[in-house]
């Protein structure tokens, strides 16, 4: 049986972000927010999520948003008709009665024989990347990602190649690989560029080329990409607010690593007060902690700053965030502990942290790590945990993973115990 989508409503007008934009310019022109549109259809999470195009609208979910902004599904999408809007939508039309069974085949090498049409292919995979967010399951990740950009090359089509890679990058980032992420990015970027790309994917590939080269640890790069970066989302009103948080966001971190403190707090602190919390609520969540861990990065630390920032989202953390983003908060927590002298609060958390399995970026792990050596040392095994740290740093430098073997090698250098080190600025 060949499967392919039919349905006419969706042809040519379901390809994000522009969905997603369109839906956010319907909803704010009738004055509406977020919550007063979502009840009590869809959740406030997932609209802010088909808002950002951070995910596929559903059948059901373009039929109940259209009766409820008073147009017909038509309205709700890019009247382009690009052949990369055709084919994403052929995917959204019936992904979701296919069989199971067929989703697992379709991450095998054997897809080929499957008689499904390939952009349904491409959007299946693509949905199946999107659900698996965390670093759970990296093996299994990695298969849908290598599956989704070799669909994606084979249909040939700019858009596909592009997204694919810069998940693929986005996937070697997190699991501490930032040379394949760097020249992933770089293909991801290239091609963007090759053919005139909308200025949406060319500042997508240039948001993971950012993250990519910082890890890495070539910052002159990172800088490079992120002055474009900025340029792009300042030029274009095509480009979401979600994306410009996160392009500053990620300006920011490479303007700390550039020992530029002033600089890098000018553009989180920008990131956070442009995006609305009914933009993304999760993105407006994940500033926080990224703004928390940037003030404790900084020397000398600004923990009130820090403090004020992680206060904000205590709450909030726990009701809508995943276990990843709990312990990601959890992490800020302990090192901001750390740096204000208590250390008996410090441990206990990075102990609960390690009673768990690690849902966390790479990044995120081996600062824990960092952090639990640095209180062995704090109670008195100093040989050991200075024998620890130093072949931690040794195996980052040696895996390419400059700015973490950086870190590393800054916390034998630091003062043993945070009271003895410089008062903190706020």
């Amino acid at each position: 049986m060949t499967l392919v989508a039919d349905r006419e409503t969706y042809t040519g007008m379901l390809q994000q972000p522009w969905f997603g934009q369109r839906l956010r310019e319907l909803r704010m022109a009738r004055g509406l927010s977020q919550a007063a549109l979502a009840e009590p259809g869809v959740s406030v999470s997932y609209l802010s999520r088909l808002e950002s195009g951070a995910r596929p609208p559903t059948a059901r979910a373009v039929a109940y948003l259209s009766e409820r902004l008073g147009v017909p599904p038509s309205e709700l999408g890019d009247h382009r008709a690009s052949e990369f809007a055709q084919v994403v939508a052929k995917g959204f039309a019936v992904i979701e009665d296919l069989d199971p069974a067929i989703k697992r085949d379709l991450v095998h090498n054997d897809r080929a024989e499957l008689d499904i049409d390939p952009a349904l292919q491409w959007q299946v995979l693509w949905s199946m990347a999107e659900t698996r967010g965390d670093t759970s399951d990296p093996v299994r990740k990695k298969e849908i990602l290598d599956a989704l950009m070799a669909v994606g090359d084979g249909i040939g089509i700019p858009e596909l190649r592009v997204r694919a890679r810069v998940k693929l990058s986005q996937f070697y980032r997190v699991t501490g690989h930032p040379e394949v992420a760097t020249e992933l990015a770089h293909a991801a970027t290239d091609i963007a560029r090759g053919f005139n790309a909308p200025a949406i994917d060319l500042a997508r590939a240039l948001l993971t080329l950012v993250s990519a080269e910082g890890e890495a640890g070539d910052i002159a790069s990172a800088r490079r990409a992120a002055d474009e970066l900025i340029e792009i989302i300042d030029s274009a009103g095509t480009v979401v607010g979600p994306l410009v948080a996160e392009a500053r966001w990620a300006a920011a971190t490479v303007r700390l690593r550039q020992g530029l403190p002033d600089e890098a707090t000018v553009l989180i602190e920008s990131a956070i007060r442009d995006l609305d919390s009914h933009d993304d609520i999760i993105l407006w969540m994940r500033l926080r902690i990224a703004a928390g861990s940037l003030y404790l990065q900084m020397n000398p630390k600004r923990t009130g700053a820090a403090s004020q920032r992680i206060s904000e989202i205590e709450s909030l953390v726990p009701l809508i965030g995943t276990r990843q983003h709990l312990q990601e908060f959890m992490t800020i927590r302990a090192l901001l502990a750390f740096h204000e002298g208590r250390l008996d609060d410090a441990r206990r958390i990075a102990d609960n942290l390690a009673r768990e399995p690690s849902l966390m970026s790479f990044r995120d792990q081996i600062r824990v790590d960092i952090l639990r050596f640095r209180l062995q040392v704090a109670s008195g095994d100093i040989h050991d945990a200075m024998e620890k740290l130093t072949a931690l740093a040794h195996r980052l430098q040696d895996s390419a993973n400059a700015e973490l073997a950086a870190e590393a090698w800054r916390a034998l250098a630091e003062p043993l115990s945070p009271t003895s080190a410089q008062p903190s600025r706020d």
